[in-house]
Parts: C-alpha cells; structure tokens; sequence
C-alpha cells in the first residue's frame, strides 16, 4: 500500500479503503523522530545522557477491516 503524502495526526480513525486491493495487503507506517533522538544514538558518549523523547508512533496500533456486500 502506498500513500504518499497522506499526512494524518491525531487520534481520529484514518479511512484506507481506497488503498485496499483484493487480495494480500501490506501496510507500512513510518514515522519520524526528532534530532534530539537521533543525536542519542547517533553520538551517545555526549548525547546519552539525554532523555528520549516521546514521539512518533506511540500506543498500540490496530487496523479494524469490514466487508463491502451488495444488497
């Protein structure tokens, strides 16, 4: 699945129907961290010490599917 430049932030259900092919689906979700972040793993003899920041993808992610039938 590819949904380049869709953007979404918040806690509100995102709506990938349009996505959907028959078949075997795959779902990728990247996230982005801040410098602070990076510069921990990055050089950690002197950024180590810092606390890492909560951000991104945080808390379970679940993906709900129904099936579409014609009446």
């Amino acid at each position: 699945m590819s949904a380049a430049g869709l953007l979404w932030l918040g806690f509100a259900p995102l709506e990938v129907t349009s996505y959907v092919k028959n078949g075997p689906n795959d779902i990728e979700i990247t996230v982005a961290t801040t410098l602070w972040n990076k510069l921990r793993k990055t050089w950690p003899a002197i950024y180590g010490s810092l606390e890492a920041q909560k951000v991104g993808l945080l808390g379970p992610v679940t993906l709900t599917y129904y099936a579409q039938k014609q009446i």
